[in-house]
């Protein structure tokens, strides 16, 4: 378990930041990592890695890396180094069109995560796809996706969607009451006051900065 405590997985806007801080070979440092994957490896598989750091790689090695979690565990390498050459060879050729992924089909590469059952206070869904819970999610229960979220009951939890960057996406739900909402870096939390909320489905998306709620 110390060598667990030696690698760092963060969240970030732009995917997972991940750092070694210890000195360690190539072979011990994707030990380490995958005894990290292995905790829960469903959240892992296609996560966007945007930076890996440790001080006893080198250049090489860090690729070596790179390569090994995107063949291993199909995540997306999406580095500094990765983002620069990919501009550089879009300047070479045609410019593609830009698919915003807002829907379940456009997140399908990450899979959909489905729940059965209310999430109870303390109980916390991660995936890095789209989520749907099929019941309620009661206060104190949270729920993290890289994609959208859909609770087909009661949302009265937390929930944040778009965790990698995704500004497209949204949070629907059956009644729609969170704690707090959160959905790329914007975030917004329920009044303290008890208000009469609509009890139609509503979708939660970003529109100018701002979460706006509509019917859904």
């Amino acid at each position: 378990m110390e060598e667990n405590r030696s690698v760092e997985f963060k969240g970030t806007g732009q995917g997972l930041a991940i750092h070694v801080r210890f000195y360690h070979d190539s072979q011990q440092i994707k030990d380490i990592i995958q005894q990290r994957i292995n905790e829960n490896p469903a959240f892992y598989k296609g996560a966007t890695v945007a930076d890996i750091t440790c001080e006893s790689l080198s250049e090489t090695g860090r690729k070596e890396l790179e390569q090994w979690l995107a063949v291993e565990h199909g995540m997306i390498i999406n580095s500094k180094e990765n983002v620069k050459s990919k501009q550089e060879e879009g300047k070479s050729s045609p410019s593609k069109p830009i698919v915003k992924a807002a829907s379940f089909q456009e997140n399908k590469e990450y899979g959909t995560k489905f729940v059965e059952g209310t999430l109870r206070s303390g109980q916390l869904i991660e995936h890095p796809g789209d989520v749907v819970i099929i019941g309620d999610v009661n206060p104190g229960a949270e729920i993290s996706a890289g994609g959208n979220i859909v609770v087909m009951g009661i949302l009265r939890g937390i929930a944040h969607a778009g965790i990698y960057g995704n500004k497209d996406a949204f949070v629907a739900a059956s009644v729609l009451q969170p704690t707090q909402l959160r959905i790329y870096q914007t975030i917004t939390r329920s009044p303290d006051e008890v208000l009469d909320r609509s009890k139609n489905p509503e979708i939660a998306k970003l529109k100018d900065q701002m979460i706006c709620v509509e019917p859904f």
